[in-house]
């Protein structure tokens, strides 16, 4: 089955704040999630050299920084879809800013624990925790 995973930092709170987020507005149940850090985020992610924020994957297809929050936006119902309006800037400028706000996440919004699980509905989306 090719499932739709977003990978994040699960220490981090703007990360964990993202994934309530898209739980909150996507359209059907279609994403999964997994921590950065767990071993299933290990062995889907072998070998590639990524960021340490967002990671969106789609079968073999890997997407990162600003394209990984813009594939994730087609996801999305409502008023958060004009995400992807921005998506006609230059992927230098777009990337330029998700790598500012990524280098400094934690110090601004702190670390927290992996809180998108709040919602028992939404635990078997959890790929890195056990059932």
């Amino acid at each position: 089955m090719t499932r739709p995973v977003l990978f994040f930092d699960g220490d981090c709170s703007l990360c964990n704040g993202a994934v309530r987020f898209i739980l909150k507005h996507e359209k059907n149940q279609d994403l999964y999630f997994a921590a950065l850090e767990s071993d299933y985020a290990q062995e889907e992610l072998a070998g590639l050299d990524l960021p340490d924020s967002l990671v969106f994957k789609i079968g073999n297809q890997v997407f990162i920084k600003s394209a990984a929050v813009f594939k994730v936006a087609e996801y999305l119902k409502g008023w958060p879809r004009l995400f992807r309006v921005f998506r006609f800037l230059p992927n230098s400028l777009l990337n330029w800013k998700y790598d500012f706000v990524a280098r400094h996440r934690q110090r601004i919004f702190g670390h927290s624990a992996h809180c998108g699980l709040s919602l028992d509905k939404d635990r078997s989306r959890f790929l890195d925790i056990s059932h």
